[in-house]
């Protein structure tokens, strides 16, 4: 990683790890001979603290006789520039600046202080964002002349080095703010997990990680030797779809990467859809990010650039070098009659023009990858997901009925034994079975989304009452299910609207493969029910037309079983 005669460019911020990092360099550079050079980044986020950090940077340097650089960029102009969150365009302008002064001072090393802990919370990170397995391979030790001498050590190590050599270092209060996902890692899961279930859960995590890295490397291999047989240029051969699914994948995942540029949005449900697209009819597409969609062809899926429909884009000039065009849609006033700025509320969205300094005003229709900037630091919120979250509302159109039918159990969940069913499992069944309709009817309530009386229809089954063979732990999911309708039915009754649950019989349904013995289960129905047949999907819509109409407007919070009466039959 180091070797004798190396020039290194030290990247310090002033906190704990890059001061550690310095120092330990320093002690090391009197046996092989390191020269180093520090550049401290000044983002102007933080006011008098990032002074603060500079100056002690400087002094540190100026003590230890060491040269350095020192940088000042806006974070926040430059993450609206570049279009990119206040932290990425950080880093990003960081590693440009360490760029610079490699070639001034002829260096060939750029430091950094990364750290175990930091590891292990971008492996976490990258877990749960859903990324592949390279993701999730952790922080390389070095990758081409960046190094991370400190990455084997521990924040407290750290911080213990310190304490004993005698050695300060500035602390950045924004690492103790939660609003920040990795900062909740950090704070707040991390710590319950070691607390809870392993103090030692970061080792443990980075060295998963270095293992998976090991395969990822054999993976690599593969995927090289199987990318030249089944991908000419960004078209994946129809023949690539019987490769290992891991091989596929990561082929997969390789052309996209060709395509966009990156990997940083793609997530692994992304690469299972272009997957399915193998057995899908011709010319069916799906949408990926960065504008990119995949598209089933004769020969194979081909990833490429989505041809942007102009046609569908509308704009209307409102103001142009002062002069003010009539519009149906906006009323702009310029003139000034004991206007008072108090009188108007103000809103995250409320935006304050000087009308003086307007060149051009457009107004037109929002378009796909509109954002807007949603706070002081730059940071950015698509604009759909914006207005929902502000319940911003799109016209005033009206919902007039929900159906839920979504469930799901793990397979060894249904075909065990119930007293085997995991806590992950169970969890797992309860909230997309149970809680889902829950979330859906608050999210509908709250966005204003039901008309009134609008009706909500779930779909639950016998099994949620009697214990079902095979049925097991949705069984359990159901019963919630229920119960959360009869608890769900008072509260939307205070706003008119209503909830039930119809519980059909057993159907020949996909989900149902995954019950054992369901075949035993259709024939037992057939032979007991007092109308001697099994319930079809005819008769279970028409039951939900007439729960979604208003000739069930008196009926809340019942379970309603059409199930030919089988329900009703005893021993």
């Amino acid at each position: 990683m180091l070797q004798n005669g190396d020039s290194v460019v030290l990247g310090v911020s002033g906190g704990a790890d890059s001061i550690c990092m310095l120092y330990v360099l320093k002690e090391i550079s009197k046996f092989i001979n390191l020269k180093l050079v520090v550049v401290h980044v000044h983002h102007h986020i933080r006011g008098k603290e990032a002074d603060g950090d500079m100056e002690y940077v400087r002094k540190i340097c100026d003590k230890e006789h060491i040269p350095y650089e020192i940088f000042h960029i806006d974070a926040k102009k430059e993450a609206i520039a570049r279009g990119m969150s206040e932290e990425e365009a950080g880093r990003v302008c960081r590693y440009e600046c360490f760029a610079k002064v490699q070639e001034k001072y002829n260096a060939n090393k750029i430091s950094v202080a990364h750290n175990l802990n930091d590891n292990s919370e971008t492996i976490l990170f990258n877990l749960f964002r859903g990324t592949g397995i390279k993701g999730i391979s952790g922080i390389p030790m070095q990758r081409d002349n960046i190094v991370r001498p400190l990455l084997c050590v521990s924040r407290k190590e750290i911080e213990k080095y310190l304490e004993e050599n005698h050695i300060s270092y500035r602390t950045d209060k924004t690492n103790f703010e939660t609003e920040y996902s990795r900062n909740k890692l950090r704070l707040e899961l991390i710590p319950y997990i070691k607390e809870n279930i392993n103090k030692k859960a970061e080792y443990n995590i980075v060295n998963a990680a270095e293992k998976l890295s090991e395969i990822n490397d054999y993976m690599e291999q593969q995927v090289d030797a199987e990318y030249k047989k089944y991908v000419k240029g960004n078209l994946i051969l129809n023949e690539g779809e019987f490769l290992h699914p891991a091989v596929k994948n990561q082929v997969i995942r390789r052309v996209i990467e060709n395509q966009a540029g990156c990997l940083k949005d793609i997530m692994d449900v992304h690469v299972r859809d272009v997957a399915t697209l193998f057995k899908g009819q011709v010319s069916k597409k799906i949408n990926l990010p960065y504008n990119l969609i995949a598209v089933k062809e004769y020969d194979g899926v081909i990833i490429k650039k989505a041809e942007n429909k102009q046609q569908d884009f509308k704009e209307k000039v409102l103001i142009d070098k002062g002069r003010i065009f009539k519009d149906d849609t906006v009323e702009i006033v310029s003139e000034n009659n004991g206007f008072n700025r108090e009188n108007i509320k103000e809103l995250v969205y409320t935006k304050w023009l000087d009308y003086d300094k307007i060149d051009k005003l457009i107004l037109r229709t929002r378009a796909k990858g509109d954002y807007i900037v949603i706070d002081d630091n730059g940071r950015k919120k698509k604009l759909k997901e914006y207005f929902i979250n502000e319940k911003i509302k799109k016209d005033e159109v009206k919902v007039d009925g929900i159906l839920h039918s979504i469930a799901h159990a793990n397979t060894e969940d249904l075909r065990n034994d119930f007293i085997k069913t995991s806590r992950e499992g169970f969890n797992h069944a309860g909230d997309v079975s149970a809680y889902s309709i829950v979330a859906i009817s608050r999210i509908a309530k709250e966005l204003d989304l039901l008309a009134d009386g609008a009706s909500i229809v779930a779909l639950t089954y016998w099994g949620s009452e009697k214990s079902v063979e095979g049925y097991n732990v949705m069984g359990v999911a159901k019963a919630a299910l229920e119960a959360s309708i009869r608890y769900l039915a008072r509260d939307l009754g205070k706003n008119k609207m209503r909830i039930n649950a119809i519980s059909a019989g057993p159907i020949k349904t996909l989900s149902a493969k995954g019950i054992k013995d369901f075949g035993n289960i259709l024939d037992i129905v057939e032979q007991r029910a007092p109308l001697h047949q099994n319930v079809t999907t005819r008769q279970v819509g028409d039951t939900a037309t007439f729960l979604f109409s208003n000739m069930s407007s008196a009926i809340t919070g019942e379970v309603i079983h059409v199930d030919n009466g089988f329900s009703t039959v005893g021993v």
